[in-house]
């Protein structure tokens, strides 16, 4: 009876998970996307996501990968063990990375997961002091006779 229902898609997205942004920190970065293109901008959305140090580190030597926190929250969407996780997320590592816990896998028949903190605080961290006195008009004239 959820009207949203119709809107669902039939199968999971899981690169979804590399474009959704809630604001903090360690979210993805905000994008725009365009309906003739999402397929590839949800490909490259995951490539520069999971290209980021803080959400995918390997440690060959422990048998350790470990991931943003965003994968456990969301972990029915990867896999239903940490190997299946690791399998999952093999095409949008870089090629460094993908060939460690490709190595890790052939050698331990598994891999351990482990998640990284989340950062909670803003990613505002580039934005600009506003001012209303540096909005201008098309003209180059400002945007109220009051300012």
């Amino acid at each position: 009876d959820d009207p949203r229902k119709q809107l669902s898609l039939p199968e999971c997205e899981r690169r979804v998970h590399f474009a959704l942004n809630c604001g903090a920190a360690s979210c993805p970065p905000i994008k725009n996307f365009t309906p003739e293109s999402v397929d590839e901008e949800l490909r490259v959305a995951a490539l520069a996501f999971m290209e980021m140090g803080e959400n995918l580190s390997v440690d060959e030597a422990k048998a350790v990968v470990c991931v943003t926190k965003i994968i456990s929250w969301y972990k029915s969407d990867f896999g239903d063990s940490d190997i299946e996780v690791a399998q999952t997320l093999l095409p949008w590592m870089r090629q460094d990375a993908r060939e460690k816990v490709q190595r890790i896998i052939e050698s331990t028949g598994g891999v351990k997961l482990r998640y990284m903190p989340y950062d909670w605080s803003t990613n505002a961290s580039m934005h600009k002091e506003y001012n209303p006195r540096d909005l201008k008009t098309k003209k180059g004239g400002r945007c109220c006779s009051i300012l």
